[in-house]
């Protein structure tokens, strides 16, 4: 049985915040990458944090992963909500 890449994701996030970069790998192609953590943030399952810890608003969310260049700033946290998930 195949585990979906967004489970894979939250069970990533479990250990803590985790690069974007590691939780693409999760991924085999960007668009699905993309449209997944843009439905996972919308939906409030995980939260994207700039270097510092900071939050992203959510109007910035779709700029910084249509850009790779931005993703080795950022990281994504599971939130109590998507816990609830696993």
């Amino acid at each position: 049985m195949t585990i979906a890449p967004e489970v894979d994701v939250l069970e990533q996030l479990r250990d803590g915040p985790t690069p974007i970069l590691v939780v693409r790998k999760i991924f085999d192609a960007e668009a699905q990458f993309r449209w997944a953590l843009l439905a996972m943030l919308y939906a409030g399952d995980i939260r994207l944090a700039r270097e510092d810890a900071t939050e992203v608003r959510s109007w910035e969310w779709q700029e910084i992963l249509l850009h790779p260049g931005e993703w080795k700033h950022h990281s994504l946290c599971l939130t109590e909500q998507g816990a609830k998930h696993l």
